[in-house]
């Protein structure tokens, strides 16, 4: 039986949403959570009035203040959750986002804040920064690979959908890879060389290359 949709699930969505596209559309939310955009909607309109959302003048939704304080509690616990999972336990890495959508009901402050000691990282599996508890969370100056030119280290993977990070991953643009980019006639080339030195290149769709950050580097591989 599918666990209940809570009201942490759907500020977990719209935040995950805002931080890799900018907006949360309420189909992409309803897609996130599995649910038909009828319900999203009925739900979204009971946040509206309880003053942890908005729909904005784009037709889109947006976390008030109250919203987003209380969105930074669960993606901290997610995140902990994360890094419970992959670091301590050895879930693979690709799997731990949709385990830690059960987990993190489950954890309290006082567990996170072992967790946190215990992992000792500031950032999830997946190079999201974890707010810390008093909801400060870091800001990066990385950017959508679909912008990067050149070489570049890849820092984080800003939409965990299991889809997504099984692409990742498999692609090898995990956080910590050093990539080489350019504009091709076709799309998006990568370069990446691999342990033994070889370079191997791959395309990408625009559609990854917005949700992988890299950090430009200097010299080009």
């Amino acid at each position: 039986m599918q666990p209940e949709i809570t009201v942490e699930d759907y500020l977990l969505a719209m935040y995950e949403l805002l931080e890799s596209h900018g907006e949360a559309r309420l189909s992409e939310i309803a897609q996130i959570l599995e649910i038909a955009p009828s319900s999203v909607e009925e739900k979204l309109a009971k946040m509206a009035a309880s003053g942890l959302v908005r729909k904005n003048k784009r037709g889109t939704f947006e976390l008030t203040d109250e919203g987003m304080g209380k969105a930074l509690k669960i993606v901290r616990k997610h995140r902990l959750a994360e890094l419970l999972l992959t670091d301590i336990l050895g879930m693979p890495w690709a799997e731990a986002h949709e385990e830690s959508r059960v987990l993190e009901h489950a954890i309290d402050g006082k567990i996170a804040d072992l967790i946190e000691r215990k992992v000792s990282s500031r950032y999830c599996p997946h190079g999201n920064p974890i707010p810390d508890k008093e909801g400060r969370v870091a800001q990066l100056a990385d950017l959508p690979v679909s912008k990067v030119r050149g070489s570049a280290r890849v820092t984080r993977i800003t939409f965990e959908e299991f889809d997504t990070l099984y692409m990742v991953e498999a692609l090898g643009l995990k956080p910590g890879a050093v990539i080489s980019v350019e504009q091709g006639p076709d799309g998006l080339r990568v370069r990446q060389k691999d342990e033994s030195g070889r370079e191997r290149e791959f395309r990408i769709s625009r559609e990854l290359a917005e949700v992988v950050r890299a950090m430009p580097l200097e010299s080009d591989l």
